[in-house]
């Protein structure tokens, strides 16, 4: 196996350094219509989604995190916001959420979008 070495990255116009890449990427990403059958839209190392019961999605990611440990942001499109994910069903192959309402309780959403950022395999 060969490696590099590299402090930045360029594309001509705009240069980053490769630890924001490697740091501060977000590992996996996924846009989840849960309207009826289950539907990855649009993602970034998820395979597939689940849908579990009410108000709780399971992303299967392509490639596993080093850790199950990591941070998680989401969003949705109606009234309900995604909240906390599930910590007790995450792994390193797939991430558990948990979609609440404003009120609290939980619900299905026609379109969820979640984001994990933490260490690859």
């Amino acid at each position: 196996m060969s490696t590099i070495n590299v402090s930045n990255i360029t594309d001509g116009t705009d240069t980053v350094g490769t630890s924001y890449v490697l740091n501060g990427s977000a590992k996996a990403w996924a846009l989840i219509d849960g309207s009826a059958t289950i539907t990855v839209l649009s993602s970034s190392n998820v395979s597939s989604a689940t849908d579990v019961q009410v108000g709780v999605y399971e992303a299967n990611y392509t490639s596993s995190m080093a850790s199950k440990l990591g941070c998680y942001t989401g969003s949705s499109t109606t009234d309900l916001t995604v909240g906390e994910p599930d910590p007790g069903a995450s792994s390193v192959s797939k991430y558990r959420t948990i979609i609440r309402t404003f009120g609290g309780g939980v619900s299905d959403d026609p379109f969820a979008s979640v984001c994990f950022k933490g260490d690859l395999v």
